[in-house]
């Protein structure tokens, strides 16, 4: 093999290998949430999709899976129909799940319109940004998901995309079986581009636009 193939390999390789070592990192800065983060997560105020006021308060008194995430973010995109199985496997035992999209409502009603999306979604701004950090995460990473206890407090944090065995650990076997073939997003929002360690910077960008 020709001197510059094998630097050209060697260079690539390292490359993958850096990457792969900040997505790692990256992910594991996920601390616990601060004492008062819990009780502001339940009153903090967002949107719902038609445009009306709306708090996690109104669902006090059940176990929630709340997730962080965006349009823009692949992670994200990739573990929404886990997220939208999941709702439907656990109803019976009286979990919801709740989505907070840092981002705008145009693409967000675009998306959850193109995956059939059927938990509930509410839009988040700069607020959302700044719960997430209070809620251990003071990257601001996405995505971003956390369980709450009927009583308010925040049990279970996760950094990075969730996973049915993620799911599993937090909430117990699913009163139903899963389906093990589970769609990925298609056309313009399968994109594996960008990855979690950047998400940061768009968030911030996005929520002071």
């Amino acid at each position: 093999m020709p001197r510059t193939r094998i630097y050209l390999l060697g260079g690539l390789l390292c490359a993958a290998a850096l990457a792969a070592g900040i997505y790692v990192g990256y992910v594991a800065r996920s601390g616990s949430p601060e004492p008062a983060g819990s009780a502001a997560l339940l009153r903090t105020p967002f949107t719902t999709l038609s445009g009306t006021p709306a708090t996690l308060s109104q669902w006090r008194g059940r176990r929630l899976v709340v997730n962080f995430w965006a349009t823009w973010c692949a992670p994200c995109r990739e573990e929404m129909p886990l997220l939208n199985q999941a709702r439907a496997q656990y109803a019976s035992n009286g979990v919801e799940f709740v989505g907070i999209a840092v981002d705008s409502a145009a693409p967000v009603q675009q998306f959850v319109t193109q995956l059939d999306i059927r938990y509930p979604i509410l839009i988040g701004g700069a607020e959302a940004l700044e719960l997430v950090r209070r809620l251990g995460n003071p990257a601001g990473g996405l995505p971003f998901t956390v369980l709450v206890e009927p009583d308010g407090s925040v049990s279970r944090t996760k950094l990075g995309r969730i996973e049915e065995r993620d799911l599993i650990e937090w909430l117990g076997p699913a009163p139903q079986a899963w389906q093990r073939e589970i769609p990925l997003t298609s056309g313009k929002y399968l994109d594996n581009g960008r990855e979690l360690r950047q998400t940061r910077a768009h968030a911030e960008n996005q929520s002071s636009s």
